[in-house]
């Protein structure tokens, strides 16, 4: 919170901007394309999925998740491996539910025919703030942020307008509403803000094997590697003995 505060002080001698009152309950509707690793999956699959996300806000209570309004995608057209390959990767899309008053983050996962539940402490980001550098997303003026993670920089772009720091997936921690995230693997951009007057409650994601996410990334990394050597296999020639 310390960081939000000094962060806006800065802003406001900079920008020449109407601040709206601090936004308690709204829902932010993203258009977010994921992008995988092609050595990962077969060849016939697509290297991007793209679907539509919401993010509900509720004072500092967040959760970020595939519309519920829209229909679930059915694969008819391919090949049974790589149509179940298709399903679950729409079926992966993370809930997560971040509360920054508790510093508590949850991911609740969808992983070769099971669900998880990564639980996690939010760390701080390590922010950057180019005020220079502004673009207009669904009619709000926002400005550029980023930092560098472990692989790859993240860059978003936030609004002071309104006045909530939290973020679509993983990202909060600014002087306002992130409404557009890129990154080498991930692009999330706003497509509607909704102010709701009604708001329902957020609940905490609960289904699934607990884990955390140090063991979650491990236990991943196996499976994958388990499924390259699978894909190799099939791919080599069988010698026919007589």
């Amino acid at each position: 919170m310390k960081f939000f505060i000094s962060s806006f002080l800065v802003l406001s001698f900079y920008l020449p901007i109407k601040m709206h009152a601090q936004e308690k309950s709204l829902k932010v509707v993203y258009k977010q394309t994921k992008y995988f690793d092609p050595n990962e999956f077969m060849p016939d699959m697509p290297n991007d999925y793209t679907t539509q996300m919401v993010l509900s806000i509720q004072d500092s209570v967040s959760l970020y998740q595939k519309d519920p309004d829209q229909k679930e995608e059915i694969f008819t057209d391919e090949s049974g491996f790589i149509r179940r390959m298709k399903t679950q990767r729409a079926k992966s899309m993370p809930i997560i539910y971040k509360n920054l008053d508790q510093n508590v983050m949850v991911s609740q996962q969808y992983f070769f025919d099971k669900y998880f539940l990564i639980q996690d402490t939010l760390q701080p980001i390590k922010w950057k703030i180019a005020v220079g550098e502004q673009k207009n997303i669904v009619g709000y003026n926002c400005i550029k942020a980023w930092f560098k993670d472990s692989t790859h920089n993240v860059v978003v772009y936030f609004t002071p307008t309104i006045l909530n720091n939290q973020g679509p997936d993983q990202y909060f921690g600014l002087p306002g509403l992130i409404l557009e995230v890129q990154s080498a693997d991930f692009h999330a951009i706003a497509t509607e803000v909704i102010s709701e007057d009604e708001p329902k409650g957020i609940l905490k994601p609960a289904k699934g094997t607990v884990m955390t996410a140090q063991a979650f990334q491990s236990m991943k990394e196996e499976k994958i590697k388990e499924r390259k050597e699978m894909m190799m296999n099939n791919r080599r020639p069988h010698i026919m003995r007589g």
